[in-house]
């Protein structure tokens, strides 16, 4: 969905960062503008380099949100394999932060 992310989104929030208020709110206003973009010159691409800008901007926002949420939940998922050793660190291809929550 957001191919400019560089992180694996199967581990980030469960496969679903825009359960994450800040990252949701960035891709809203990417959304606006690329919806803008579409609408007003037939695409980003034709769009005026501040356009262009704004919206690489928060590409930029986006990623970094998405990699700071990989790596809390890699953390959450060595805290859980520190304390039970004897845990697959991702149960059926599942991380163990997210059984936490279920």
């Amino acid at each position: 969905k957001y191919p400019f992310v560089d992180v694996e989104y199967e581990i980030i929030a469960g496969g679903n960062p825009e359960a994450d208020r800040h990252f949701r709110e960035l891709a809203d206003q990417h959304a606006a503008l690329t919806s803008e973009a579409e609408n007003q010159y037939g695409g980003v691409n034709a769009a005026p380099q501040p356009l262009k800008d704004d919206i690489a901007q928060l590409e930029a926002a986006m990623n970094t949100r998405a990699g700071d949420l990989m790596r809390k939940q890699k953390g959450r998922t060595q805290a859980i394999k520190d304390a039970f050793p004897m845990l697959d660190a991702r149960p059926e291809g599942v991380p163990l932060s997210l059984l936490q929550e279920a």
